[in-house]
């Protein structure tokens, strides 16, 4: 046997084997996938959009409470356009990060989320909460206390300021 046909079997075998090692990932992946697009599911089954109102009663009662606010931002919480902006209600709800539970729900089955990827959700009094929470944040309503962060957004400010007239 020559060393060029030694050598041709040898890279055959290695690219057969990294084939195989592939599949396996491919199938591990798709299973990964499979069981979080499941669990996904499950926790926004469970959630509902919340309005800016929400959140702002959550703050005020809050810092009435004693606590202090994580961070200060300067750019507003909505991912609404400026036509949405202009028109302030108890129906103004946020972008697509923002959630409450769904009304009768008593157990929040969470999943990590991170990154961009994360959330938050207020919950309310009498809900409780299981599972991880990643980098999402949870603000609790029963005893105004939170997970994660507290952030302050102008918008929020402004929308407090018009509720307190």
């Amino acid at each position: 046997m020559t060393v060029s046909h030694i050598l041709r079997e040898k890279a055959r075998e290695d690219e057969a084997k990294k084939r195989w090692q592939y599949q396996q990932y491919q199938q591990k992946q798709q299973g990964y996938e499979s069981a979080l697009a499941e669990q996904e599911s499950t926790l926004f089954s469970q959630l509902r959009s919340t309005a800016l109102a929400e959140y702002a009663t959550w703050l005020c009662g809050f810092v009435k409470a004693g606590g202090v606010p994580t961070s200060y931002t300067s750019y507003k919480s909505s991912r609404f356009g400026e036509e949405h902006t202009q028109r302030w209600s108890k129906e103004f709800y946020w972008g697509s990060s923002w959630y409450s539970t769904r009304p009768g729900l008593t157990k929040l089955v969470l999943v990590p989320r991170y990154g961009a990827a994360s959330i938050s959700i207020i919950v309310p009094v009498g809900v409780t909460t299981e599972g991880e929470y990643g980098h999402s944040n949870l603000f609790f309503l029963d005893g105004y206390h939170y997970r994660g962060e507290v952030p302050v957004y102008p918008d929020v400010i402004d929308f407090l300021e018009i509720m307190e007239e």
